[in-house]
């Protein structure tokens, strides 16, 4: 069983994300959340963008560690991208979709190293070192969770804007979220599907909002933010490093 003391390559090579207390996670403003909070809420936690359930497990296996009963649901199509809607070109960086000039020049140069470097045509996936994401399944993560015995995630596969109106969800109470899916109708089902189950004081991680490969994540939050009237969290960033991004109720 992994856990907040275990060294660092058994998370490497286990594929799940450092949950570590020290961990210079993408995740760990996500991760100190729930551990800080974890009992002053009732609700439990989403997963939107699955993939090889790195994060996901993760999260579980922090669950387990702080001997919580909060259970992690996990929606993935696991079936790599959906169709790209036009906010999800390329072309859609733009200062009129609201990216400022240095992240504009950030877009220019990583696109340049992956096509000059790399050889590759870039458009939609093919930004992505990813690839598509189809490089998994349901039963890939199954045997994740079973290999660490948990019991406390429940998968729900299928299109977002479908899954999301599973009647057994209708009640559910929500500490806080990741989302993980990229594209811009991914961000629009799982945000206001989020927002209206979150408690007050809620977390959501926003993983893509400054991304350079996938303009359509940060078009949505904007968009999302302007129609509720609220704003982006900036966490503490290191050096270098892209500003990490929340959503808090």
């Amino acid at each position: 069983m992994l856990t907040s003391n275990s060294p660092e390559f058994l998370f490497s090579i286990s594929e799940v994300e450092n949950f570590r207390p020290d961990t210079s996670s993408r995740l760990r403003h996500y991760f100190n959340f729930i551990r800080e909070n974890h009992m002053d809420f009732r609700g439990d936690i989403v997963e939107f963008g699955v993939f090889r359930g790195a994060s996901l497990v993760a999260t579980a296996l922090l669950l387990k560690e702080l001997g919580s009963n909060k259970k992690v649901y996990g929606f993935d199509s696991f079936s790599g991208f959906p169709n790209y809607s036009s906010n999800d070109d390329l072309e859609a960086f733009s200062s009129e979709n609201g990216f400022d000039k240095e992240t504009l020049d950030r877009v220019a140069e990583y696109q340049n190293v992956m096509s000059k470097l790399w050889d590759k045509e870039i458009d939609g996936s093919s930004a992505s070192s990813s690839g598509d994401f189809s490089n998994t399944s349901s039963e890939l993560v199954q045997r994740k969770l079973n290999f660490f015995q948990l019991d406390n995630v429940k998968i729900i596969e299928g299109n977002f804007a479908e899954s999301v109106r599973e009647k057994s969800l209708n009640d559910m109470d929500l500490m806080c979220a990741n989302i993980d899916c990229d594209l811009y109708d991914g961000y629009q089902d799982s945000m206001e599907f989020i927002w209206h189950k979150l408690e007050r004081g809620g977390f959501v991680h926003l993983d893509e909002y400054y991304s350079l490969k996938f303009p359509g994540a940060k078009i949505a939050v904007d968009e999302f933010c302007r129609k509720y009237g609220i704003s982006v969290t900036e966490q503490i960033s290191r050096s270098g490093e892209f500003p990490r991004v929340s959503l808090i109720k």
